[in-house]
């Protein structure tokens, strides 16, 4: 990597042209070295499902399930994409509801 402060590094840039619209890649598209690196994982899991069992029934067996259960939870990290959370947020106008029926609404609402 060049040591060059970076406003001459912008300057070259904008010498050659700049930076097109569009260019680059695209939102969403996966790394190739990403999904080459989960595909070999993948291969690697299929081809020793039964030796992963049995390391994973003597986790269990030592460790406890839970230690076996978090075994395959890191995994899979590198089988399965993470999937986002997501707040929803929602503004409710309520009219003409009485105490008791707001009460069972939010009673309802509790998460468990």
């Amino acid at each position: 990597m060049s040591k060059e402060p970076i406003e001459k590094v912008v300057e070259k840039t904008k010498q050659r042209g700049g930076t097109r619209a569009g260019s680059g890649r695209k939102p969403g598209t996966p790394n190739k070295v990403t999904t080459n690196a989960r595909e070999a994982f993948v291969r690697l899991v299929e081809g020793n499902m039964e030796r992963m069992q049995g390391w994973l029934d003597e986790i269990a067996e030592t460790d406890g399930p839970k230690a076996a259960f978090q075994c395959l939870m890191d995994a899979a990290e590198y089988t399965t994409p993470k999937l986002a959370r997501t707040d929803i947020t929602a503004r409710l106008e309520v009219r003409n509801i009485t105490p008791e029926h707001a009460r069972e609404i939010l009673d309802a609402a509790k998460p468990r």
